[in-house]
């Protein structure tokens, strides 16, 4: 494989559409949008924004936590909207094998990206995520009167639960499974 045509150390990986060059990751990463007018197309500066905003939203949960500075789940309105929202989840999804912890994570990170104002627009990996989403600001407009900061608390606390949940002895469900279960749903296993 052939040296990147820009720092000509690493080798090049990507085909820059901004340069017509073969370029190695590392310039791609710290040179896009500064020294490369990348085109807003481009698949490298598509996945370099969302891996940027996936670790910001990452960074909000670990800390986020930390600051919320009472339980949320002790005020009615908090649990009356995560409530309707896990069941959902769990009378939807439970049976789906192709919807797991991560994807419902995913899409509630998609959600916390637009109310935080992080992302203006969603990409959808497929059309379960579509559909979590969607319940959400369902969810967000039949619950208005709930406080803005109310609800980041709100999915904050419910991305460390899955992210604490996931794993382990039931996989990637265990967080769905828990919600079945709190639903009055029966398990086999």
């Amino acid at each position: 494989m052939a040296k990147c045509e820009l720092c000509n150390e690493k080798k090049g990986r990507r085909e820059c559409p901004a340069l017509s060059k073969v370029i190695c990751t590392f310039c791609c990463a710290t040179k896009r949008e500064k020294e490369i007018k990348c085109p807003p197309d481009c698949k490298y500066l598509t996945s370099g924004k969302e891996f940027k905003t996936k670790k910001e939203i990452e960074k909000e949960v670990r800390n986020g936590f930390y600051g919320i500075k009472e339980d949320i789940f002790q005020k009615p309105e908090a649990v009356t909207f995560i409530n309707e929202f896990e069941k959902f989840l769990a009378e939807e999804f439970y049976e789906n094998y192709d919807v797991n912890d991560h994807k419902i994570y995913n899409a509630l990170s998609k959600v916390y990206a637009i109310i935080t104002k992080m992302e203006i627009e969603i990409k959808f990996e497929d059309k379960y995520e579509e559909i979590i989403v969607n319940k959400y600001f369902e969810l967000d407009e039949k619950y208005k009167n709930i406080d803005l900061n109310i609800k980041k608390d709100i999915i904050i606390k419910t991305l460390d639960n899955i992210n604490k949940e996931t794993g382990g002895e039931y996989c990637d469900r265990s967080y769905l499974r828990e919600r079945h279960i709190k639903n009055g749903g029966k398990v086999f296993f």
